[in-house]
């Protein structure tokens, strides 16, 4: 009676009370058409183990750094995986020490790929997680430090949005080191005449510079050239950058950043000189990050939408459209013929002396000064608009109107009469035997 006591005592002891060890839910996260169906999980179709999605915060939290703050500027993009409903800052995806890259194919949409994010496999990213789990960050002293100091003898483990706050860099190329706080890169402060043999200017200094301005080591502060705020000029402090391209011009950091992220790599450049190599390659040494992708302005919807609007104004000086400048009717002799060359200037048919038809060969008087009667001519009939035989006489030669005068109410008149002569012609013609551009 005692023995079977006892051994009942001992079968329920390792069971919770209140609890079945059947009906045991692990804190996972299900995708967005499994959720009712926990059967069949989102890891078992991934081959990961039920042991390691324990590690995943139940909360809407970053799975690296456990932040749910959303600011491009300093965690990168907040991305959530749908599949999995894991959530991950941009740069803590790309700064974790143990996380490799398995994917290099272009996808329109990372987020909806079942297996990987960003390139990173969802496995992957999982055991970095595990990893993380048994490393203690420096700074707060809680577990899930997946960065690391590039440091080989430095030891310094920490989150990124706790490194943010304790002075370490970070860089966002090749293989995107960080730094901590005692061993991250500083710039060097330059003279002028430095600055100006690395550009390769030879001129001596004091001949084109006063002595005062030799140095910036004793200027405490300027003004930002992006926002124009105060900014402090030392190579300590964090929130300041200088650029090499220019003298003595300081800029802060937060300012930099976002306009890495509005021009994209191919626009990033010194705001001051307007230089794009030695900016770009110092500004990602100082820890900035500069996207591959192109500027916002021109990933909008309407962005090119200025390029289809077509100049319709007539840019004589005396207009005799009693509609305005601005009105244009096609088929009529208030029809706007644009420049043959520049295209941005126009005239009326009835406001110019030269041009009889929509399709009349016309130059505005802004490309008459910069290339000259023939060099317009020449360079006409290079781009396609006016033919060799053309180009020997000017159209108002070639045709002579019915009127002998050019004025613009006669002028007028010329298009409700369906003839007119042509020099060597004597029977009305059709514009084509005239030499008209059709």
């Amino acid at each position: 009676m005692r023995r079977a006591l006892a051994k009942k005592q001992k079968h329920s002891a390792g069971k919770c009370p209140g609890r079945s060890s059947t009906n045991r839910q692990f804190p996972v996260l299900f995708s967005s058409n499994e959720k009712d169906d926990v059967s069949h999980p989102w890891w078992k179709e991934l081959d990961i183990s039920a042991k390691d999605v324990k590690l995943l915060p139940t909360r809407q939290v970053c799975v690296f750094c456990l932040c749910s703050d959303d600011c491009e500027e300093k965690y990168g993009e907040f991305i959530h995986h749908s599949f999995s409903d894991m959530r991950m800052h941009y740069f803590c995806l790309l700064l974790a020490s143990g996380l490799p890259q398995s994917l290099h194919y272009a996808v329109d949409d990372f987020t909806v790929e079942k297996d990987s994010v960003c390139g990173f496999l969802v496995k992957d990213i999982i055991q970095e997680v595990k990893r993380a789990s048994r490393l203690r960050c420096v700074y707060c002293h809680k577990s899930g430090a997946s960065i690391g100091c590039v440091v080989t003898t430095c030891k310094s483990k920490f989150h990124h949005s706790c490194g943010l706050e304790n002075g370490v860099l970070s860089q966002f190329y090749q293989s995107f080191r960080s730094y901590c706080s005692r061993h991250r890169p500083k710039q060097v402060i330059k003279t002028v005449g430095e600055v100006l043999k690395e550009t390769g200017n030879v001129i001596e200094e004091e001949k084109v510079l006063m002595p005062q301005m030799k140095s910036v080591k004793s200027v405490n502060t300027q003004s930002c050239a992006v926002c124009l705020d105060d900014v402090q000029c030392s190579a300590t402090d964090l929130h300041s950058l200088t650029t090499p391209c220019c003298m003595s011009v300081w800029l802060h950091r937060s300012c930099v950043q976002q306009q890495a992220l509005s021009s994209g790599v191919h626009f990033f450049r010194c705001p001051v000189c307007n230089d794009a190599q030695l900016f770009k390659q110092e500004m990602q040494r100082m820890g900035i990050y500069v996207p591959e992708r192109d500027a916002s302005w021109e990933l909008t919807s309407d962005a090119f939408n200025d390029l289809l609007q077509r100049h319709s104004q007539c840019d004589v000086k005396e207009c005799q459209c009693p509609h305005g400048r601005d009105y244009n009717l096609k088929g009529s002799e208030w029809a706007v013929v644009l420049c043959d060359l520049c295209g941005s200037s126009g005239t009326h048919i009835a406001c110019n002396e030269d041009v009889d038809s929509e399709t009349s060969y016309h130059v505005c008087d802004l490309c008459l000064d910069i290339h000259g009667v023939d060099g317009a001519q020449k360079l006409a009939e290079q781009m396609g608009v006016l033919s060799p035989e053309e180009r020997k006489v000017r159209r108002s030669d070639r045709i002579r109107w019915k009127s002998t005068t050019a004025s613009p109410a006669l002028k007028r008149r010329r298009f409700s009469s369906e003839e007119f002569v042509c020099e060597n012609e004597v029977t009305p013609t059709s514009s084509t035997s005239c030499g008209r551009r059709s």
